[in-house]
């Protein structure tokens, strides 16, 4: 089988194109429903990877705020869940009525004038940005819900952290009870 370079290569570069709008689209909606976790995640990230251990008071106020919205974010994984179920059942409707009408052509002897596979492969085509449709809310769907399970991550993290600072300060301060003069 002999292969066109340059026809493989417009392929690939349509492929592309497609892909990139595909993603664009899909950044979009995760960004708009996102944004304000994304900003609070950059900043805990960068308070608790900097080269001195970040203040408790930071810390804490990380997990206040980390709480807060990641109650607000399950709402907007829902909501999102919606589009995402909505646009799948469009889909299937784009799909079955494109069908139907491909179906419903018959010759003058009654009989479909087009095979079952070419049939679905047009109501494929006729439906496609249906599918696309359902694919973008399917992956935004995904990417949301997985950024929730890493903030609750983070947040057991930040628990952890002030947990074992609790119990640090606890233990210094019942040694310090034990050997008020300290260690001179």
């Amino acid at each position: 089988m002999q292969l066109n370079n340059d026809t493989l290569t417009e392929k690939i570069a349509d492929i592309n194109e497609s892909v990139n709008d595909f993603n664009s689209i899909t950044e979009r909606v995760i960004r708009e429903q996102s944004a304000d976790l994304d900003d609070l995640m950059q900043d805990v990230h960068a308070a608790v990877t900097q080269e001195n251990a970040a203040a408790t008071d930071t810390i804490e106020r990380y997990y206040a705020e980390l709480s807060a919205l990641i109650y607000f974010m399950s709402e907007r994984i829902e909501k999102l869940n919606i589009f995402r179920d909505v646009s799948k059942a469009a889909a299937k409707e784009a799909y079955n009525k494109a069908y139907l009408k491909f179906c419903a052509e018959k010759d003058e002897k009654g009989k479909s004038v087009r095979t079952v596979n070419e049939n679905t492969a047009l109501a494929e085509t006729d439906s496609q940005y249906e599918v696309v449709i359902q694919s973008i809310y399917g992956n935004a769907y995904d990417a949301l819900k997985l950024k929730l399970d890493l903030a609750m991550e983070m947040l057991s993290t930040l628990k952890n952290i002030l947990k074992r600072r609790t119990n640090e300060e606890y233990l210094n301060s019942q040694l310090s009870k034990l050997n008020p003069g300290g260690n001179d």
